[in-house]
């Protein structure tokens, strides 16, 4: 199926995209996409998350095909939905009887993010939150006011702060930086244990400074895995 970047690119819309490198998909199984060009790839990602089965389970295409045969209506918006309510049951016992409440179903990543910073902010009277620079949270007004990618800069929550990511390996970090310019033997294993102390504390490190930014200004903290790290 040649050209189907360009077939794309003249009928589907380009608002909902985040690409970062060329890739046109025709078909999957399991764990690997195909692609125009009949090359299998494999999906480390699971497609953003959607697809953490694998790609054409045979027990998600039973489940659908059972739920298409005798189709109890398409949503649970203006009545009661028996598939619905399976779900939510199944799910609520899966969690401890101390956690468990009510479920709410949305319909993507980006309404989710939204509703839980409205939840978060909502119990805990707390108005601000944060997240990481880069962080993307979807593409709802609400969830691109908590995201802290670059091409959402003009629509960010008035309680949003955003924070350097914890990379050590980023470009210009100072950890790299700091090469001693006369290194001797013993100098070197210092400095190399050094690191290798930082990297393995570097993410409770993070975690700790997060807990004490939301101590010191009162921000609700939230933790969102995201192509960019994590959101507070």
């Amino acid at each position: 199926m040649p050209g189907l970047y360009a077939r794309e690119s003249r009928s589907v819309s380009k608002m909902a995209h985040l690409r970062f490198f060329p890739q046109a998909v025709v078909g999957g199984s399991g764990a690997y996409l195909t692609a125009d060009d009949g090359r299998q790839l494999l999906d480390f990602s699971a497609s953003w998350g959607a697809a953490s089965l694998g790609h054409s389970h045979p027990a998600i295409r039973e489940a659908v095909g059972r739920a298409l045969s005798d189709q109890a209506g398409a949503s649970y918006l203006s009545s009661a939905n028996e598939a619905c309510v399976l779900l939510a049951e199944k799910l609520l016992s899966l969690v401890p009887e101390h956690a468990r409440g009510r479920v709410w179903f949305g319909h993507s990543g980006s309404d989710a993010n939204e509703t839980v910073a409205r939840i978060v902010v909502a119990a805990t009277g707390r108005p601000r939150i944060l997240a990481f620079h880069g962080a993307y949270h979807g593409g709802t007004i609400g969830s691109m006011g908590v995201s802290g990618h670059p091409a959402q800069q003009g629509s960010r929550a008035e309680g949003l702060t955003l924070v350097p990511y914890p990379n050590s390996y980023a470009a210009g970090s100072p950890r790299l930086r700091g090469t001693p310019r006369s290194p001797t033997s013993s100098g070197s294993s210092r400095l190399t244990c050094r690191r290798k102390r930082s990297q393995r504390s570097s993410s409770s490190r993070s975690s700790r400074t997060a807990a004490c930014w939301c101590r010191r200004t009162g921000s609700s903290r939230r933790w969102k895995r995201s192509a960019a790290g994590t959101a507070f």
